[in-house]
């Protein structure tokens, strides 16, 4: 199968589609793609809201790597090449399929630093 479309970037990762998923479409790479870049927005909107919360403990892990002031923007940007490249049912499913193999994965990394996670 082809890919379809561009191959995404992970925001601020340093780390693209391809590398995430070789020989796989390339739907696959933007589901496991949208799970990692989900979770960088998902980790600045935390320290936003908790860091007042929770200070002084430091919840600088949450912050990104000082690109939160344009993560709405790059989010966007994320989502509508995402829209673009992943428009058939069958390329949505290889985009779940890829987001779940990400979240495994996550899982397998965590459970091998003996970091129990729940479900």
């Amino acid at each position: 199968m082809a890919p379809a479309g561009p191959v995404p970037a992970v925001p601020g990762a340093g780390l693209d589609a391809d590398a995430i998923a070789p020989g796989r479409p390339a739907a696959v790479g933007w589901g496991a793609a949208y799970v990692l870049a989900g979770s960088q927005l998902g980790g600045q909107v935390l320290h936003r809201r908790l860091k007042g919360l929770f200070a002084p403990h430091p919840l600088r892990y949450l912050a990104g790597t000082g690109l939160a002031a344009d993560s709405g923007l790059r989010w966007k940007a994320f989502m509508a090449g995402l829209r673009s490249a992943v428009a058939t049912p069958p390329a949505v499913a290889a985009a779940v399929a890829g987001a779940v193999a990400a979240f495994e994965l996550l899982l397998a990394l965590f459970a091998a630093e003996g970091v129990e996670v729940a479900a």
